[in-house]
């Protein structure tokens, strides 16, 4: 049995709100009775370097592995490690969120390994991401600088793990097995990493799960891989913990971790009329959420959704449009078509809910019309952006085959080979890896479709979207990185003017 616990959060993430791994494995450390100390470097460090520093390392954890790291970061790392082994702990738990976490933690735990010898176990998305001739997780274990990894549900894993039980699924690669009733975990406990101690833009707030999974199986995506099946919550305990959560931390901004809030309708409801009701019976909770949210059809989500969504609450609804065209959507999986489309961002105009629009281009039965459907839907919207109801589009990069969706696992039924046979991706440098993975695809019955063109495209919207005034989140980075996959597959042939132009807006 453990009794001093180290949990240490790895840059780089958001500094909005409390990494919600850390606080959600509290909760099932505090219920096993152990003593844990969270170590939250991702704030620290940001708190703790100028900014040109802080910067500085942000892009070499995002887009650039050979960027040379300030003495200032080694100074402050030096110290933080004395620190953590200074406290004495017999198990230290480090949290990868994502590929933009591993830079970081590579370093982090080989200048540990120097300093102690105490057992390690990390676990985040971040540890199945590429990473050398490997992926990352793998990596770590195979050079002994990590003695467990995690996948799958880490609550479910770790519970055990402090139990002693060291042969559980989702342990050093033993197949995973999702928790089946989300409402026996235990609330996130933030006593550590108090909200009110994070860069917040009006408010404090806090991550909160209602469901993990998908009720739809969209073919470009991985969550049905990671998640098998949908699981979800009572509405009405979710509204629980987050009144008790507004009790205790004083916070009423609430960040849904969902794939999809309104997965099971009933539920959905529920949660909403549970809100209004603490709402009425207190008039000082005010909670404000956002969430990943599913356009459904318009019969499926008839207006007093939308009213009670409001009323509860709700600020910001994250959608998954994906594309303008039907045709594309249909391709993908989506259910919604144009008309439900409308229908959805008409209610939020009426009810004052904003949106973030996640799209995609390049898609592998992508043509010439749907490309131009994307153009000339950045017009017809305009409207809803210039009144708000768009906050914010996000186009990512390019079409990518991700590991474990059924794009990449159905690539011979789609007539999709590698636009480059010969390119291995453990042949390219390590720190191109992230970024050609899934991308060296074409598809034989949409042959024009090649990477230089899915490129042209990604380049065409953004600078659509710039012209009539869309707010693109992630715009430079996202830029810095298709300038890298250009330079990685076409040998620093291709022109990237126009990339470097955007890419100064």
């Amino acid at each position: 049995m453990y009794k001093n616990v180290a949990f240490i959060t790895c840059p780089s993430q958001e500094v909005e709100r409390p990494p919600a791994a850390a606080a959600a494995l509290a909760g099932v450390m505090q219920r096993n009775g152990v003593d844990y100390k969270i170590y939250d470097l991702n704030l620290l460090i940001y708190h703790t370097l100028s900014n040109d520093d802080w910067l500085q390392c942000e892009k070499k954890w995002r887009v650039d592995i050979d960027l040379v790291l300030p003495t200032t970061f080694y100074q402050w790392l030096d110290k933080t490690i004395d620190n953590i082994v200074a406290n004495q702990h017999d198990l230290i738990c480090l949290s990868v969120f994502s590929k933009f976490s591993t830079r970081f933690a590579d370093i982090l735990i080989q200048q540990l390994r120097v300093k102690t010898s105490v057992t390690v176990i990390a676990g985040g998305q971040g540890l199945s991401t590429p990473y050398g001739d490997s992926v990352f997780g793998r990596m770590l274990y195979d050079k002994k600088l990590v003695d467990y990894v995690v996948s799958g549900d880490g609550e479910l894993v770790f519970d055990n793990f402090l139990k002693g039980i060291k042969n559980c699924p989702g342990l050093n690669w033993e197949p995973t097995e999702q928790i089946a009733d989300l409402d026996n975990i235990p609330y996130p406990v933030f006593d550590q990493i108090e909200p009110d101690k994070y860069v917040y833009h009006r408010d404090p707030g806090i991550y909160i799960t209602a469901s993990r999974g998908c009720v739809r199986k969209c073919k470009f995506c991985d969550v049905p891989h990671r998640w098998p099946k949908y699981r979800y919550r009572k509405g009405s305990d979710v509204a629980d913990e987050i009144y008790t959560q507004y009790q205790k931390y004083k916070v009423q901004v609430i960040q849904f971790t969902d794939s999809v809030i309104n997965g099971v309708l009933p539920e959905f409801e529920n949660l909403l009329d549970s809100l209004i009701e603490y709402k009425e019976q207190d008039s000082n909770f005010l909670p404000s959420w956002l969430s990943q949210f599913n356009i459904r059809r318009q019969k499926d989500m008839p207006e007093r959704f939308y009213e009670k969504m409001a009323r509860s609450g709700a600020s910001v609804l994250v959608c998954g449009v994906e594309h303008a065209s039907w045709n594309i959507r249909e391709a993908m999986g989506k259910e919604f078509n144009n008309e439900d489309l409308d229908y959805h961002i008409r209610m939020c105009a009426k009810y004052g809910l904003a949106n973030v629009f996640l799209m995609f281009i390049g898609y592998p039965t992508e043509t010439l019309e749907d490309h131009k459907e994307m153009l000339d839907f950045l017009d017809r919207y305009q409207v809803y952006m210039l009144a708000g109801t768009i906050m914010v589009i996000r186009w990512g990069y390019t079409g990518s085959l991700d590991h474990g969706s059924r794009l990449e696992l159905h690539q011979d039924q789609m007539s999709i080979v590698p636009e480059w046979p010969d390119l291995k991706l453990m042949s390219v440098e390590g720190h191109n890896q992230d970024w050609i993975y899934g991308r060296n695809w074409i598809n034989l019955n949409n042959p024009s479709l090649t990477f230089q063109e899915r490129i042209k495209r990604r380049l065409e919207v953004q600078e659509r979207s710039e012209q009539l005034g869309y707010p693109v989140t992630r715009a430079r980075e996202e830029l810095e990185i298709l300038k890298i996959m250009c330079d990685t597959y076409y040998h620093k042939k291709m022109p990237t003017e126009k990339i470097e132009e955007l890419g100064d807006h």
